[in-house]
């Protein structure tokens, strides 16, 4: 394989998120008396929960917002979250090929709970979450330790995520980014592969 090592985003790439992390963040607004469309939220929240906060306006305090969203979208993922398309047949591959996954995720470690609901924990050999409390993405200090501690090869590593900081993260870290954007939130970004299915990396690594 050319590329032997590669580190997913969670959230929008591993997960189908951002339908619920989108229903969830409408239903805590309607407190606040905000009402934007449902494309109008989910385009913010790719961009950033901080972005969509302050293009809405929140005339409250950001932390308490912030906690009762956070409750809301973990919440509804362990009810209803489901894997993104393709995901299983992905990490099957990579794993069969003798290859090997990681997960780096600004979540919380409530994410390997749904790896393991969803069938899909044993393709992972470990990786990072919020609890480690790791700087965020586009901070390459958590891919740096996922490289030391797992004694990867930077040349042959591939940080795969939805957003453009995930690339950001990779190439700030010294290893290449492929942008899984089917919906175009980032068709001006140019990173070093991009794929509109999960899917597809299966031709980028082989």
């Amino acid at each position: 394989m050319t590329y032997t090592d590669l580190i997913y985003d969670f959230d929008g790439t591993i997960a189908d998120s951002y339908p619920i992390f989108t229903e969830s963040f409408l239903e805590v607004l309607k407190d606040y008396g905000k009402y934007p469309t449902y494309e109008e939220a989910l385009a913010l929240l790719k961009v950033s929960v901080r972005a969509a906060v302050d293009a809405i306006g929140i005339p409250e305090d950001m932390k308490v917002f912030h906690d009762r969203y956070k409750d809301a979208r973990h919440q509804m993922m362990l009810e209803k979250g489901q894997p993104m398309e393709g995901a299983e047949a992905l990490l099957r591959f990579v794993k069969e090929n003798g290859g090997r996954n990681y997960i780096y995720t600004h979540s919380p470690n409530y994410i390997w709970t749904l790896l393991e609901k969803w069938g899909l924990r044993s393709y992972f050999i470990g990786g990072v979450t919020a609890d480690d409390h790791f700087p965020v993405k586009p901070a390459p200090d958590a891919l740096n330790f996922i490289c030391e501690k797992y004694h990867l090869d930077r040349a042959t590593t591939l940080m795969v995520g939805d957003r453009d900081i995930d690339v950001d993260a990779g190439h700030n870290a010294g290893i290449k980014g492929v942008l899984l954007d089917p919906d175009g939130f980032y068709h001006a970004y140019r990173p070093d592969f991009r794929v509109n299915l999960l899917t597809e990396i299966k031709d980028i690594v082989i």
